[in-house]
């Protein structure tokens, strides 16, 4: 990354970084690990993204859709499963579905956790233009990602 970076490729654009190891998710947005290689690897990506034109995002993926896209299987050779035999890998990770979109549960589980007594709103991609600036507590999601807003 930092060799496309320095070549000008990253400019303008949003990056997206899929991993399984969920403590390098976390570390990437916490900005800190007691890895010592770890936190400099955040660092190092933290200073690309705040010296040019990009977005990095870090997603973490479960083990269970890394064995089904093929990718847990990279390392030891297995170069015959998932995106390895063709499969497109937006198959594997459904980032233009919305938050209801993937789960039945999601909305209703936010909404019990929220206070009967104020209203909570919930709005699609659709909304968020148009209702952006108006008063009250939303939930949604934004620009085919999925995301909770309030």
């Amino acid at each position: 990354m930092e060799k496309l970076y320095e070549e000008g490729l990253l400019k303008d654009c949003g990056l997206f970084s899929f991993t399984g190891n969920f403590v390098a998710d976390c570390a990437y947005y916490k900005d800190s690990s007691s890895s010592i290689a770890l936190f400099f690897t955040c660092l190092r990506l933290r200073k690309i993204q705040m010296a040019g034109d990009i977005i990095i995002h870090f997603i973490h993926i479960s083990g269970k859709r890394m064995i089904t896209s093929g990718i847990d299987g990279l390392p030891r050779g297995v170069c015959n499963e998932g995106v390895m035999r063709g499969v497109p890998m937006l198959n594997f990770l459904p980032l233009h579905l919305s938050v209801d979109e993937r789960s039945l549960e999601v909305i209703p589980w936010i909404r019990s956790l929220w206070d009967s007594d104020v209203n909570l709103d919930h709005h699609c991609a659709n909304d968020w233009y148009g209702k952006v600036f108006s008063k009250g507590n939303f939930v949604g999601h934004l620009h085919q990602q999925q995301g909770i807003w309030l």
